[in-house]
């Protein structure tokens, strides 16, 4: 019972003046937010007030403190002897802990995604936004969601915090990392050229292009227009090991962050278990790999600090019961020149600006990213969906001095766009939320538009 209804039972038994009943105040974990970052958050026991999930669990030490105890001399009866000495042991407070999430851009991203979730009829959704040169992150949604302080109503389903646990096949979103490879290794250049036909076979398995693309294609217009053909006559140059060795310098395969528990590690197979070519192709459009939405947000973010990878997380500082802070210092390591991620974020704004990412464009702000869309892998079956996609957009913005990275994921969404355009296309669902997420971030940060709007 809560509310009105437990304060009339309350009252009710007291007036009875029933023999054996009495009653013990005891605290109760509240969120006065609501649902709001509650899979960041997580929940405590009813209980014992014990972290279960979320921060509350990763931090239960530091948030629980430590209880007091009296300690004290009892006669033989066991009653208290009131002359004798005690000890007192008190009790020490828990420390707080502060995070790195921007409430109001929380609810901002939470809000956006939950829109075009009900447009598209997805089965859910999630988002990750990061500062990029600190490791920040400033919104992280997972949808549904839940409100823990209304555990009459909790959904054990909606308790898990998609963002890092959830791990999917990235599609065109990880082409970034087989471009920034072959131009670290001075393999290509965004002018050169490669043959793309409509179709091409690989050891017995054809990969296509969607749509029409011309029957040469520079590297910058593989990018722009996300062309599979393109993208593996690039790997094929660059050749699985090198690929592998930048793909793990990224981070794939291993958890992104230290502040997540049950945070998934995602999918990739040491180089040696590889099939040969078909998993390099597989692999440079962003199949045969899992990843989660935190995972692929940081190889943006990587590309987006020129190159240096910084560890994301949620915790910001732990404020002792004695005032003292300890702040959390993120790892850090290099994983491509300044150079090539420059280059790759120019022709990651090309994407936006005449590709397949243009309904990620903002009126104010110049910004770059990739569009992604892989079939559904359904487990029970062992197949592919015909029908239903997950569909990515992960961006930067402003592109070149970026403030913030945004990663969209969508489950399984459905329907058309007036024009016509499926849903189920990471260009069509996704890029719309980053650029409603973006816009609002830029402007809660106090980032100076890029252009006045009128182009």
């Amino acid at each position: 019972m809560e509310g009105d209804a437990a304060e009339q039972a309350r009252r009710a038994i007291e007036d009875a003046d029933l023999v054996g009943f009495t009653f013990q105040d005891e605290p109760l974990r509240i969120y006065p937010s609501g649902a709001l970052a509650a899979s960041v958050i997580g929940l405590t026991r009813l209980d014992d007030g014990t972290g279960i999930e979320g921060i509350e669990s990763v931090m239960n030490t530091e948030l629980a403190g430590r209880p007091g105890k009296r300690v004290v001399e009892r006669d033989q009866s066991g009653r208290v002897i009131p002359q004798a000495e005690f000890l007192l042991e008190p009790a020490i407070p828990g420390s707080d802990v502060v995070l790195t999430l921007d409430r109001e851009l929380q609810y901002a991203a939470e809000r956006a995604l939950q829109a075009w979730i009900e447009t598209t009829g997805a089965e859910g959704g999630s988002v990750v936004a990061i500062d990029p040169k600190t490791g920040e992150i400033l919104a992280m949604v997972s949808l549904p969601s839940f409100d823990g302080t209304d555990r009459a109503t909790l959904d054990p389903a909606t308790i898990r915090n998609r963002a890092i646990t959830d791990v999917y096949e990235p599609g065109s979103t990880l082409k970034v990392v087989t471009i920034a490879a072959a131009l670290e290794e001075g393999i290509i250049r965004p002018d050169t050229p490669f043959q793309t036909p409509p179709s091409i076979d690989i050891d017995g398995e054809t990969y296509t292009d969607d749509g029409t693309n011309p029957p040469v294609m520079t590297v910058a217009d593989i990018v722009a227009k996300s062309s599979n053909v393109g993208t593996i006559e690039i790997q094929r140059q660059l050749g699985n090991e090198t690929h592998y060795r930048y793909l793990d310098a990224f981070g794939l395969g291993r958890s992104a962050s230290i502040d997540f528990q049950g945070e998934a590690t995602g999918r990739l197979d040491h180089v040696t278990e590889w099939c040969g070519p078909v998993c390099g192709a597989s692999a440079a459009i962003g199949y045969g790999i899992g990843a989660t939405p935190l995972q692929m947000a940081e190889i943006y973010a990587t590309i987006a600090n020129d190159g240096e990878w910084v560890e994301p997380h949620v915790v910001s500082e732990i404020i002792g019961p004695d005032g003292s802070a300890t702040v959390m210092e993120a790892r850090r390591h290099r994983v491509i020149s300044l150079g090539t991620a420059r280059t790759v974020r120019s022709m990651l704004s090309a994407v936006v600006e005449r590709g397949t990412g243009f309904r990620a464009a903002l009126d104010e702000f110049s910004v770059g990213g990739k569009t992604g869309t892989s079939n559904k892998f359904d487990v029970e079956t062992g197949k592919y969906s015909e029908t239903d996609t997950i569909a990515w957009f992960i961006g930067i913005a402003p592109i070149d001095d970026p403030a913030i990275v945004v990663a969209v994921v969508l489950d399984a969404p459905k329907g058309e766009l007036p024009d016509g355009t499926e849903l189920k296309f990471g260009g069509a669902s996704a890029a719309p939320v980053f650029a409603e997420i973006a816009e609002s971030a830029l402007h809660q940060l106090g980032i100076a538009p890029t252009h006045d709007g009128n182009g």
